[in-house]
């Protein structure tokens, strides 16, 4: 059930960043609230993501190339964010916050998407061949 976990902390957080961009630049206390629930529930969706990847990883082999290339291109996110909080736009940042909850969104998506696309694959599997975890 990672993917339903990942898929729902993204899916959350997606809506928290909308409700972020779209509030009042000056209501102060609803946007920080909205943004601790959209920064915690981004986050939270990392451990479902990475235990996901090394269960469906085929062999041990796989391990010490495939979590630390999802970490580290994962941080991407990081280098972009510095461009998408345009100081021009203080305080509410609506670009920012649009694109995280697009982004969000998207990751919600993907993650529904490949739990699909592991289950078609389970279905063409043969008696005894190892299944790949939804």
């Amino acid at each position: 059930m990672r993917s339903v976990a990942t898929a729902g902390c993204f899916f959350v957080s997606g809506i928290a960043f909308l409700i972020e961009g779209a509030l009042a630049t000056m209501a102060y206390k609803a946007r920080y609230g909205v943004l601790c629930v959209a920064v915690s529930f981004s986050f939270a969706s990392l451990p479902p993501i990475l235990s996901w990847l090394t269960a469906n990883l085929r062999n041990t082999g796989a391990a010490p190339l495939g979590v630390p290339m999802s970490v580290s291109l994962g941080q991407i996110g990081q280098i972009i964010g510095v461009y998408i909080f345009k100081s021009s736009e203080a305080p509410g940042y609506p670009t920012g916050h649009f694109t995280n909850a697009a982004f969000s969104l998207l990751g919600a998506i993907l993650a529904l998407m490949m739990r699909f696309v592991y289950a078609r694959w389970n279905r063409k599997l043969g008696p005894g061949e190892r299944k790949w975890r939804i």
